[in-house]
């Protein structure tokens, strides 16, 4: 079951059972991190306003249900909307950042 935290000063986070991605505070950069050890990868989605247009991201957690989590800036443009996949289970609803 995936659950949403709304948009604040602290950024936006999404969930997909344990697992969350998020946008940054300013919009500008997307995070990851896989939360369960159950072998399933988990990635952030984004769609992030260029100036060529809206594109898709998608942001691997690089190890794992490890320490590590992934991260990536988009400064200076803007993520518009987030969700989190865990691969073969399925993704959260897309979430604006607002």
């Amino acid at each position: 079951m995936a659950s949403q935290t709304p948009a604040s000063a602290h950024g936006t986070t999404v969930w997909h059972g344990r697992d969350n991605g998020s946008a940054w505070t300013g919009h500008d950069g997307i995070s990851v991190q896989d939360r369960e050890c159950d072998g399933h990868r988990v990635r952030v989605q984004a769609k992030i306003n260029t100036i060529g247009g809206v594109v898709r991201d998608n942001l691997y957690d690089p190890d794992g249900c490890g320490p590590d989590h992934g991260a990536r800036s988009w400064h200076p443009q803007r993520v518009l909307q987030i969700r989190v996949c865990e691969v073969g289970v399925g993704c959260s609803s897309w979430l604006n950042v607002l």
